[in-house]
């Protein structure tokens, strides 16, 4: 019941996620929304705390790890491009 629940779910927030501009809504809120929706069913779905600590870590390492690449990738554009190093 749980797992049909959290399709659906999924399905609605990719459905928001498509029609983000017909919305006027981002899609980066609406994915953490979803995120966090679909971490708290899994919560409440009576799972050990084990498990769910250990999947959570590692779920947030990964977003680390996502957002430090993604900030050392801006950091370096905005060098190249304050100091005209455009390539042609």
């Amino acid at each position: 019941m749980i797992t049909i629940l959290a399709g659906i779910i999924f399905i609605v927030g990719y459905v928001f996620i498509t029609l983000e501009h017909k919305l006027h809504t981002h899609k980066s809120a609406i994915a953490l929304a979803l995120a966090s929706v679909l971490w708290i069913l899994v919560a409440l779905s009576g799972v050990d705390k084990e498990f769910l600590h250990e999947h959570m870590a590692e779920a947030g390492t990964e977003v680390f790890s996502i957002m430090m690449f993604l900030l050392a990738a801006m950091t370096l554009v905005e060098i190249l491009v304050h100091y005209n190093f455009l390539l042609l």
